[in-house]
């Protein structure tokens, strides 16, 4: 797995590690942006929340362990979508490949069926994490055609796009922090972002 890390990586001279670190913290910044006041206060709680740290520390160890990773972050890294979502399992189901969920989401990405469908992904396969993952990585590439903003993007992952897209057209707003979510689907976008900042607290290698 060493190997396989260092065949996909940038090379890793002071000139690409400050890069990266300057990436890091654009993609940030960037996506924080996106938020209104109340938003940043609820992203920075959680980031700040024992537990939550606690429950991001975890689920990276059981990635680390179970040599997830490398393999996530390289098939963003290929496809063009920002590294960092290979941590959103994390939030989905800390890298559990059997996780089921009350609703009928199967699997390290929580796929439903009816999304399956849509990747022509068989309901078994949701199991596989490589299969999974790289219909994931088709999945979001949809999404962004069709949303503005990486928070829409990450709700419309959790609820639907059909429903972020109905949400919109009624508010008439691109805005994520004007239109009318259920609250499991904002404190899922929060915490996507207060991970990544908890990532970059613990030093937690991105790339």
């Amino acid at each position: 797995m060493k190997s396989e890390q260092k065949n996909w990586r940038p090379k890793q001279n002071a000139s690409m590690q400050c890069y990266k670190k300057i990436l890091f913290f654009g993609f940030l910044w960037f996506f924080l942006c996106s938020f209104e006041r109340q938003s940043i206060q609820r992203i920075l709680y959680y980031s700040h929340s024992p537990f939550f740290i606690g429950h991001v520390t975890q689920c990276i160890a059981v990635a680390e362990r179970n040599n997830y990773l490398s393999f996530l972050k390289k098939t963003f890294y290929y496809s063009g979508l920002p590294v960092e979502l290979a941590f959103l399992p994390v939030i989905e189901s800390c890298y559990d490949v059997n996780a089921v969920s009350s609703k009928g989401a199967v699997g390290m990405w929580q796929i439903n069926g009816i999304t399956a469908r849509h990747l022509d992904l068989g309901m078994q396969d949701r199991y596989d994490w490589k299969k999974s993952t790289n219909a994931i990585v088709e999945y979001f590439h949809f999404l962004r055609i069709r949303f503005p903003s990486w928070p829409l993007i990450l709700a419309a992952y959790n609820i639907g796009p059909t429903y972020i897209r109905s949400e919109m057209d009624y508010h008439s707003t691109e805005a994520f922090d004007q239109i009318r979510l259920p609250r499991e689907t904002r404190v899922y976008v929060y915490q996507y972002y207060a991970m990544l900042k908890i990532i970059n607290r613990k030093r937690i290698s991105v790339f």
